[in-house]
């Protein structure tokens, strides 16, 4: 892979060492699918109560920046204009057969009120972190909400609306920066791949579930690009049952290298926690261990200062809860709040007992429909996250001089 001595000539005040910024706000929060619907953006909300009650927040160190709806021009850097209007039309109660082709009023993606200017709202987040990175304004940008990798240029798929991560990297390239997009989230991002499949601007590695059990089937090793992106595409299908040690051997001789050669100015990282074996959608067989441990080694990898995390991943909320130690999150690396929330094993990071591989679940369905037959899917799928994500996403917060760029971390559950 060429490019190792190249650098990203957009990317501006490089040695800057930004504050970390949160992107959130409470209008993310007050949309719903459907009340049946497994994705529910409550959970931004979740983040916010958990995260003020375990940790003492040092507003020196940190920053919240609310999102703001996608100006709808820069939709276009990669949805088709005809899609897009149909979503408008979507999101003001109007329904049209044509919208079945385009992936909408399905189970999967029912049209609600307001979809489009939550889809906006998302994408817009998500963009606001890359700038500030970008313009060298922030160190580290975590979104509780974004990561929407499945939207494709003209229909939703896989609960996403807008591909929040294409635009932005899309935005950023054309500015002139060197983008890797490292997704760790069991299902393949489709998505992403699409856009870039033949361009050596960026590198998108996937590490996920093979596509012959899941969801949405493809992401294989053959998948490499096309044309300049040819060998910019890496895809790593892991068996079902794959526990720590395999994935991690995976990621390790995949992931390290690749970023090494590529030099990346920016990196996006998606952080789905649907990889552990307790989910309810996938059949992967991590611990709460070797997910954190990923985690951490995409940060150790990524250029500094400024990292990007999107997190909305995963569906099973108890097993969001047992893998982290809340002192160990970096907005406040000190004490947890009151209120004797230590005594609950999430907060002392307990891990499920055994090495039981979960019990097959039937293939070949929708997520939806096997989520909808499984247990309910409450707030505590969230609450799991912030404690086994964020605080090894967000430790050690001192950037290496060394390395250049900034890192964008998120997850989305799909």
């Amino acid at each position: 892979m060429q490019r190792a001595g190249e650098s990203g000539q957009g990317r501006k005040d490089e040695g800057k060492d930004g504050p970390l910024v949160l992107i959130y706000g409470d209008e993310l929060a007050s949309a719903e699918y459907t009340e049946s619907h497994p994705f529910r953006p409550v959970r931004a909300k979740l983040f916010m109560e958990l995260l003020h009650r375990y940790f003492s927040l040092q507003e020196d160190r940190w920053r919240i920046e609310r999102p703001e709806p996608l100006d709808e021009e820069l939709l276009y850097l990669y949805h088709d204009r005809s899609y897009i209007e149909l979503l408008k039309k979507a999101g003001n109660g109007e329904f049209l057969p044509e919208m079945l082709s385009a992936g909408l009023g399905t189970d999967e993606n029912p049209i609600f009120k307001s979809m489009f200017e939550l889809a906006r709202t998302v994408a817009g987040g998500t963009l606001k972190g890359a700038r500030l990175l970008f313009e060298g304004e922030a160190a580290v940008v975590f979104d509780p909400i974004s990561g929407l990798h499945h939207a494709k240029r003209d229909h939703a798929s896989g609960f996403c609306y807008v591909n929040d991560v294409v635009v932005a990297i899309a935005d950023l390239v054309r500015k002139g920066a060197r983008v890797a997009s490292i997704d760790i989230d069991v299902h393949h991002g489709d998505g992403v791949q699409e856009a870039f499949y033949a361009t050596d601007r960026v590198l998108t590695i996937s590490l996920h579930e093979s596509g012959k059990t899941l969801f949405p089937g493809t992401g294989f090793e053959t998948e490499i690009g096309v044309g300049e992106g040819r060998g910019f595409n890496v895809n790593v299908p892991l068996a079902a049952g794959t526990d720590d040690e395999i994935y991690l051997s995976a990621f390790e001789d995949v992931v390290p290298p690749l970023v090494e050669r590529f030099r990346p100015d920016i990196v996006f990282a998606q952080i789905g926690a649907d990889t552990h074996r307790e989910d309810c959608l996938a059949h992967l067989n991590l611990t709460s261990r070797g997910y954190t441990r990923a985690v951490s080694r995409i940060k150790a990898l990524s250029p500094s200062p400024g990292q990007v995390y999107r997190s909305r991943g995963g569906y099973d909320v108890r097993a969001r809860g047992k893998g982290g130690k809340p002192r160990r999150f970096p907005f406040r690396p000190g004490k947890p709040g009151k209120g004797g929330v230590r005594r609950r094993g999430a907060a002392r990071g307990r891990l499920p007992q055994g090495d039981r591989i979960p019990p097959p679940r039937p293939l070949g369905l929708h997520p939806l429909r096997q989520i909808l037959k499984a247990p309910s899917i409450p707030e505590y799928c969230f609450r799991s996250f912030a404690f086994s994500i964020l605080p090894v996403g967000f430790r050690g917060t001192s950037p290496k001089k060394s390395l250049r760029g900034r890192l964008y971390f998120g997850s989305f559950s799909q």
